[in-house]
């Protein structure tokens, strides 16, 4: 048996098998400062993803609008067609354009099986009918492009559920300028609980009624058209100039000197004086004028239209249209330099609405 003498002075020897207290709080303020930078960096890359994704759906989406806007006006033919750029009647104003070809070309129904030779096109903003419902993104606006088909089996009046519609050839201004009236329905109030368009979709309704959709997310919508030297037309690009939603206080700039249509003294070749805004636009020499609401109150305050008649010299040089594209996802300094945003007042409370703007320009 062996045994183990232990002296007092290795029994006081204390044994070391643990960290001091300065050490451990040395330790901890470092895993403090490597956590504190773990975050910031996860915190910094969400901000970039979030950012990249965000541009990603906005290009995405301002590519699929762009490439229609592009495609209709690249199919303007000054030989036999119709070209109106106009400000809306109801509260908004904001500008509309629209177009038809001389009747030659063959066109195909997207309700339908059944095409024609012709069709009459019209883009515009209307209300979100779903807003009232969900209260989501009211600030934007449903982009329209309505292409109607001129179908000889279609409806005598245009509807919201069908892009067929059976109208008269189209001859004059006058005539166009009144099939222009008959199509402006989604945009008359009055119309508005057959024609208002929801998205997402409410009932079926909706759903037949989306082929007019372009886009949900857009408002400040500009068409303008070139001369040679200046542009003119309808400019809602600028937010801060009125108010940014829905269009208010435009910038209609009219290429001088600018006809205004008085009935009592019609200066224009006309015998009898003009009743209507068609008769009006019976008179070659008239292709831009501010018309005065006292005389037509159901009119627009700025109409230019070309027509044959008019000969090419007159017609646009080029056409551009730009909008904002709303965003809802994004904050305050994501989205790149391109996204910028602007306040404005709802119920008492002030909101940023972040947008980008984009814009197509066609020459001819």
């Amino acid at each position: 048996m062996i045994l183990q003498h232990t002296t007092p002075e290795r029994a006081a020897r204390p044994l070391r098998g643990g960290m001091t207290l300065i050490e451990l709080m040395v330790s901890v303020a470092i895993m403090v400062i490597m956590i504190m930078g773990f975050g910031m960096i996860m915190n910094t890359s969400q901000k970039v993803v979030r950012t990249t994704q965000a541009n990603i759906r906005s290009n995405a989406i301002a590519e699929a609008i762009s490439r229609a806007i592009r495609y209709d006006l690249e199919n303007i033919q000054k030989a036999g067609g119709y070209l109106c750029i106009r400000s809306s009647t109801d509260d908004s104003s904001s500008p509309m354009l629209f177009y038809t070809p001389d009747g030659g070309v063959p066109i195909h129904s997207v309700t339908h099986r059944s095409g024609g030779t012709s069709y009459l096109l019209a883009y515009g903003l209307t209300n979100n009918a779903s807003d009232n419902i969900t209260g989501i993104n009211t600030a934007a606006y449903i982009l329209l492009r309505q292409r109607w088909v001129r179908d000889t089996t279609g409806p005598s009046t245009p509807g919201p559920e069908s892009d067929q519609w059976n109208f008269p050839a189209i001859n004059s201004r006058g005539e166009f300028y009144t099939r222009i009236e008959e199509g402006l329905k989604p945009n008359t109030p009055d119309n508005w609980p057959d024609w208002r368009i929801g998205i997402p979709a409410r009932n079926v309704n909706d759903v037949e009624r989306s082929w007019q959709v372009l886009s949900t997310e857009v408002n400040g919508l500009s068409i303008m058209w070139y001369d040679g030297n200046e542009w003119y037309g309808i400019d809602c690009s600028d937010p801060d100039n009125g108010d940014p939603i829905s269009g208010n206080s435009i910038s209609a700039k009219r290429k001088p000197p600018t006809v205004r249509i008085d009935v009592e003294n019609f200066t224009e070749p006309a015998d009898p004086e003009p009743d209507t805004i068609s008769d009006a636009l019976a008179e070659n020499s008239l292709f831009e004028f501010e018309i005065d609401s006292g005389d037509f109150p159901d009119g627009p305050t700025y109409l230019a239209m070309w027509g044959p008649s008019q000969g090419a010299t007159l017609w646009p040089r080029a056409i551009r249209v730009s909008f904002r594209l709303i965003d809802p996802t994004l904050k305050e300094g994501e989205g790149g330099v391109r996204t910028r945003y602007y306040t404005y007042t709802s119920g008492g409370e002030t909101k940023k609405v972040y947008y980008t703007r984009y814009e197509v320009v066609v020459g001819y």
